[in-house]
């Protein structure tokens, strides 16, 4: 550095040329570092210095600045805290230094107006006051589309799936299924009854709030059940319910069976019905058997 200090004992023709150069013990930051003092500029040559003691000096930081687009300081969840530097322009840096700047949100969940705090890998530069602020979104999950999630009707709206059959959750995250529903297609109501639907999956778990999974479209589907007769003496032949193992009455008088409050008449054909008798049920097998 030049420094700016008088210098006695020059003469006035060199007073414009020779001027005094400090040089620190080295480039980088500190206080109370050593400077060494010496005489530069045109007819240095002939002037002994003579120094009055040691001297010391200070380097301070240079300020830098990040800068960027409001987007830049966002990302998509990716369970990590880290901040993609990939957007963001550093200005400030002194040609020939290689400094590093990584940035860290306050945690790795999602969230609006994180606080970010940058490191620098040198102590020789600083951001000085500069506050950043930046948001973690959600990340979308998707269904595997190679498994079924439609199913035949069994009386509720509940889904049986299991967390392999949802894409996209970052290893070592906790995520689990808290619940899975099926809803009606326009209303969005909780729905068991036969028809379009669409499942429903609420996660749970530590890092569930990091997730977004979207209904995926399905179905309910009739219930197919197999009718058996029992032949014998009763008034009331008994048809056992397959697979639920509901019973259904059969009126020998009326050659009708009845379930719940669905009643279907038979008569002497015995042959294979068709129309469901509850809404969500279709028998289309039925097995003779004698009793006696």
């Amino acid at each position: 550095i030049i420094l700016d200090a008088v210098i006695n004992g020059l003469c006035d023709i060199d007073k414009e040329k020779v001027m005094l150069k400090g040089v620190f013990d080295n480039k980088n930051v500190g206080t109370n570092k050593a400077v060494a003092i010496s005489l530069i500029g045109q007819g240095a040559e002939n002037y002994n210095l003579n120094l009055l003691g040691s001297y010391t000096g200070s380097i301070t930081p240079k300020l830098i600045t990040i800068s960027g687009e409001d987007e830049d300081f966002n990302k998509v969840y990716d369970a990590l805290d880290s901040v993609n530097m990939a957007n963001l322009i550093i200005s400030g840096v002194v040609e020939g230094d290689s400094l590093k700047v990584t940035g860290k949100y306050d945690n790795k969940n999602v969230g609006n107006n994180k606080a970010i705090n940058f490191r620098l890998s040198s102590q020789n530069y600083t951001i000085g006051s500069q506050e950043f602020k930046g948001n973690i979104t959600v990340r979308t999950l998707e269904f595997d589309k190679s498994k079924e999630y439609s199913k035949q009707f069994d009386g509720n709206f509940n889904a049986n799936i299991t967390i392999d059959y949802i894409l996209g959750i970052l290893s070592d995250d906790l995520v689990e299924i808290s619940q899975a529903y099926y809803v009606d297609i326009i209303e969005g109501t909780k729905n068991a009854e036969v028809g379009q639907k669409k499942l429903v999956v609420i996660l749970g778990g530590l890092d569930a709030q990091n997730y977004r999974l979207d209904p995926i479209k399905c179905e309910i589907t009739t219930r197919i059940l197999e009718i058996v007769y029992h032949f014998g003496d009763q008034e009331d032949y008994k048809l056992t319910f397959v697979p639920d193992g509901e019973t259904i009455s059969y009126d020998r008088t009326s050659q009708s069976v009845r379930y719940g409050q669905a009643v279907k008449y038979l008569g002497n054909s015995y042959n294979p019905l068709v129309t469901p008798l509850r809404k969500g049920y279709e028998f289309t097998k039925w097995t003779l058997y004698d009793t006696n």
